[in-house]
């Protein structure tokens, strides 16, 4: 007669691991990882990376940030969008998507 319940299962050893298969969708442009597909359509359209979303990362007046020495503290990012050598003025939105005055590079 053969063990059921418990028994046979402690006589058979620990179970094995269930393989699981899950699907994920990842943004083409920063590679940002969803397990909806809503959401990560909706990330697509303010994904900063994308040329679509006219977000500052992807625009020409974009001035990355950077350290101008060891003793002056790093600039932040700035936008240089209305032709003057200073940046605007930035706030808590920076960088922003669907920007009005955002403009692509011009293709080579």
């Amino acid at each position: 007669m053969k063990p059921v319940g418990p028994a046979a299962t402690a006589a058979a050893g620990p179970p094995a691991p269930i393989p699981v298969t899950v699907r994920r969708y990842r943004c083409p442009y920063c590679r940002h990882q969803r397990a909806r597909r809503a959401a990560a359509i909706a990330h697509l359209q303010r994904c900063w990376h994308n040329p679509a979303a006219r977000a500052c990362l992807t625009c020409d007046h974009y001035a990355p940030p950077h350290e101008k020495d060891r003793i002056n503290p790093p600039e932040p990012a700035a936008c240089y969008a209305a032709g003057s050598p200073e940046p605007l003025p930035t706030d808590e939105r920076f960088p922003l998507t669907h920007c009005p005055l955002w403009q692509g590079s011009a293709p080579e």
